[in-house]
């Protein structure tokens, strides 16, 4: 949940990882909802723990960050929009970009889960 702005490059990198784990799962893919509540609107909902991840246009505010801290909310900060979106990128470059903070974010995701 988190940034509409974000919103595309996460339903891809969500997609991706369910593609993904198909082949760790036997086959069965793990399905990931992507929410549109706004960048603080998902910073609220993941530092209460009702979310596992959060999408951001923007760095997390320090109240933000000690809600998190008050409620056990680990943080583990992933930047990758900079890396995607460079001033006179072309399509298929940002498409490269893409694939790669989306295999970044996978990355990332299989070392929470396996902790």
């Amino acid at each position: 949940d988190g940034s509409s702005t974000l919103a595309p490059m996460m339903t891809v990198a969500a997609r991706y990882f369910e593609n993904s784990s198909k082949s760790v799962n036997g086959g069965d893919a793990v399905r990931i909802a992507v929410g549109i509540s706004g960048t603080g609107g998902g910073f609220e909902k993941f530092c209460r723990g009702e979310t596992d991840l959060s999408n951001a246009s923007r760095p997390i505010k320090d109240v933000e960050a000690e809600v998190c801290a008050a409620n056990g909310v680990p943080l583990y900060m992933f930047k990758g929009v900079t890396d995607v979106h460079g001033s006179g990128n072309d399509i298929n470059t940002f498409y490269e970009n893409l694939k790669r903070v989306c295999a970044g974010f996978y990355g990332v995701l299989v070392k929470l889960l396996n902790g």
